[in-house]
């Protein structure tokens, strides 16, 4: 029994002398932000470029029917003491249903824009992690985290940002 009793203190001093020597190693950290990183390459900017160029032609059509409902609302407003009943159920039936074809337009405009900005966004996003442990090595991080993962502060001098901007736009 003292035998065992001396193996288990044995077996803890070396363990705990281990510990105590891996929490004295320096552990160099690195942070990124992929959101600026995404906005800072040359492909992400293009792709920004293209989606505001695709929806600022969509955005406007939605403009006008945007107005065109409101310039039938007041129309109505205007002629609706002067309408009979069924003049003005008509009439407001038909002004509910271009609100709820308005509504649906947007809506579905607002999918497509999340959609399309996945497609163009998912492969420089896979790129820029898929260059992450390459980056790692090459400024010594025994570990990298994202900025935005609920990471309080981390100093400039561990931000690789600006770092990963240029080996991607060097490499793609």
């Amino acid at each position: 029994m003292k035998k065992a009793h001396l193996t288990y203190r044995i077996f803890g001093t070396i363990l705990s002398l281990s510990i105590a020597g891996l929490s004295q190693a320096a552990v160099k950290v690195g942070v990124v932000d992929f959101e600026r990183a995404l906005q800072g390459v040359k492909k992400g900017k293009e792709a920004k470029a293209r989606l505001e160029k695709k929806f600022k032609d969509k955005k406007s059509k939605f403009e006008k029917q945007k107005k065109d409902f409101e310039t039938a609302q007041e129309e109505f407003k205007k002629k609706s003491l002067v309408l009979s009943d069924k003049a003005k159920n008509d009439q407001m039936v038909a002004l509910q249903k271009k609100f709820a074809e308005l509504q649906e337009a947007n809506q579905s405009a607002q999918v497509e824009m999340q959609k399309e900005e996945l497609n163009e966004t998912q492969p420089i996003l896979k790129g820029l992690t898929e260059m992450m442990p390459e980056l790692g090595k090459e400024v010594g991080a025994d570990l990298v985290l994202e900025a935005k993962a609920g990471l309080l502060y981390a100093a400039d001098k561990v931000d690789l940002t600006d770092k990963l901007i240029e080996k991607f736009d060097k490499k793609k």
